[in-house]
């Protein structure tokens, strides 16, 4: 069985075999011309040939930071050749013209980043002919309309990249983009993904990479302009921290999480680019970490190809937009391989992480993050996220009230009945049909210093105030519920997973689940609620492969106004459940004031 390992991850040598240990098995898989790698036979919505190309062109994210840092793949000469025969016109495996809001713009960007970085390497593979067949193809492929969003990085890239080989390119358009890139700014070091809620790994593997790479490059011709991008990332960084634990797991939210160890892909980029929000030391801890944790996951077939999926393969979590090669944009991590053999990262001892605060608002993002520094798990509170368009499962990916690092998220179908809906983190209700609803869009939202609040509308005539707060290893869900329907209610904690070692427990106001990956517990406060426990499928955990079990509450609405509040928590650690029932929170409603009391806090919230 492939595992795609070396030893313990820690050093250059390590990360170049570990990298030359995944791009062994798509050797095969090559193109006669070896401009293609076809590795699959499932299909994105760019169709297979266009996919074969997308495989070949991510893989150069490693492949070639590597070479330029003076340790060229022993497949360097493949991937040279297949560039000579997809930029020549003449050849058959030319990989075409470029078009509207065609892929082959999102792929340009590993061709720009690399001749950024070190355009003489790179070009010193080509003869004349060959260069100016490579950097035409660039230029007339960027010409073309392109997403709205980070794919304006795109044509920063290229353009930038023949502005400074002194080859044609369209300063009007350059300029388009950059100002484009400004109006998606939001401040502290947060960008939007265009004109959209979604606040996902995009901004970091995307927005924030892109931008630290054409800083990089331009920080002697346009200095200024460069140290905006820096310090922007910089703001950034120290908000992005609180999406890791200390063993280098990471957040699973939002889409494309098939990009997998792109998680890191940041600290690559914010160690390239010289910037230092945080010594090099945590910054290397940061990414060697997240590496290592996903060594350790199944991510491989048999023969070493990097399978679409999460911490293990599952096309049922993908995107229309991921081919079997998408994955491979896990590379970008890779950039830091760029850095020569002398630069001190590559000796420095790796740092943990620095003293963090247990609750972190990231206003920007909607979100509230949570350090449970005891048992060394992480979770965000968040409301308002959704993506401006429909990627599968989004409201799994975007709109539940909780996400973890460790417990991760069930994917699921709104609508359907109570065994294929996923009940983690939501509140499900449906008209006494066994059909559910769950959030997705919110149209009111705020986010304060100890909680956010969302207003959701399930149907025309149901409308929910949500307040979430963050306790430290618990977190407090309130919610009012004004309906002029009967429904049945059903509501989540985090989910275990099932086996041998399952067990559930109850009272009269709490359902335990204990699983192998920990134990979660959900309270409840006010409402009249049964506590009961929910199965999902096997696969659909974007974690853990096997059967999930979901502690929840259960309950029955008459048209009216309606108050519920529950408590909810887990931990990796079972022994550690007994001491955390010790504390549950209480909760007081009165007077226009919700009253929250934890340990010797107090929070108010004024409705």
């Amino acid at each position: 069985m492939f595992t795609a390992r070396t030893k313990e991850l820690s050093s250059k040598e390590d990360l170049i075999n570990w990298l030359e240990s995944m791009i062994t098995p798509l050797i095969p898989y090559f193109s006669d011309g070896k401009a293609s790698i076809h590795i699959g036979v499932n299909e994105a919505k760019y169709g297979k040939d266009v996919a074969g190309f997308e495989t070949f062109a991510r893989i150069l994210w490693g492949l070639l930071p590597m070479t330029i840092g003076g340790h060229p793949s022993k497949s360097i000469n493949l991937f040279v050749e297949g560039i000579k025969n997809g930029t020549n016109k003449n050849h058959p495996e030319y990989w075409g013209d470029s078009y509207d809001f065609s892929q082959k713009i999102v792929e340009m960007a590993a061709f720009a980043s690399a001749l950024l970085i070190d355009s003489d390497q790179v070009l010193g593979y080509f003869t004349s002919d060959e260069r100016s067949s490579l950097l035409d193809w660039l230029a007339e492929g960027i010409q073309f309309r392109v997403a709205d969003n980070n794919w304006h990085f795109f044509r920063v890239l290229v353009f930038t990249a023949l502005k400074k080989l002194n080859w044609s390119y369209n300063e009007m358009l350059l300029k388009e983009s950059l100002n484009r890139i400004e109006d998606f700014y939001l401040g502290d070091g947060w960008y939007s993904d265009g004109e959209t809620n979604q606040r996902d790994y995009y901004i970091s593997f995307a927005m924030h990479y892109y931008g630290l790479i054409y800083a990089k490059a331009i920080e002697k011709e346009e200095a200024e302009q460069s140290q905006i991008y820096k310090k922007r990332a910089e703001q950034f960084a120290k908000d992005f921290i609180y999406w890791f634990d200390e063993e280098g797991g990471a957040l699973p939210f939002g889409r494309s999480l098939t990009y997998r160890f792109a998680q890191s892909a940041f600290w690559s980029a914010a160690i390239f680019a010289g910037i230092q929000p945080f010594s090099l030391g945590v910054m290397k801890g940061l990414l060697f970490r997240n590496l290592r944790w996903w060594m350790k996951q199944s991510i491989f077939t048999g023969d070493g190809v990097l399978t679409i999926g999460y911490a293990y393969p599952n096309l049922s979590m993908s995107e229309s937009y991921n081919a079997p090669g998408s994955p491979y944009w896990s590379f970008k991590s890779f950039l830091i391989l760029a850095l020569e053999d002398e630069h001190p990262f590559w000796s420095i001892e790796e740092e943990m992480l620095p003293k963090l605060e247990e609750t972190k608002v990231l206003k920007h993002a909607y979100m509230i993050l949570n350090h449970d520094l005891e048992s060394k798990h992480v979770y965000a509170l968040t409301s308002g996220q959704y993506a401006n368009y429909e990627p599968n499962f989004a409201e799994c990916k975007y709109a539940k009230f909780a996400y973890s690092n460790h417990f991760s998220f069930n994917i699921g179908k709104e609508g359907f009945n109570i065994n294929k809906i996923a009940l983690d983190s939501v509140l499900a209700l449906s008209e006494q049909d066994d059909y559910y609803r769950v959030r997705r869009k919110c149209v009111e939202l705020r986010c304060e210093d100890t909680f956010i609040y969302s207003k959701w509308l399930p149907w025309h005539d149901v409308s929910i105030r949500t307040w979430l707060v963050a306790l430290g290893a618990w977190h407090v869900r309130i919610h009012e519920i004004t309906t002029q329907r009967f429904l049945d209610s059903i509501e989540g904690g985090f989910s275990t997973t099932y086996g041998p070692d399952f067990t559930y427990s109850n009272t009269d106001f709490m359902s335990m689940c204990h699983g192998g990956n920990g134990s979660s517990a959900i309270v409840n406060l006010i409402g009249e609620r049964n506590p009961d426990y929910k199965e999902s499928q096997p696969n659909t955990n974007l974690t853990y492969p096997c059967k999930m079990e979901t502690p929840v509450l259960t309950g029955t609405l008459d048209p009216g106004v309606h108050w519920m509040a529950s408590a909810v928590v887990a931990t990796p650690f079972k022994d550690r459940m007994e001491e955390l029932l010790l504390e549950i929170p209480k909760i007081n409603l009165s007077d226009n004031q919700i009253t929250i009391y934890y340990r010797k806090k107090t929070v108010s919230i004024s409705y």
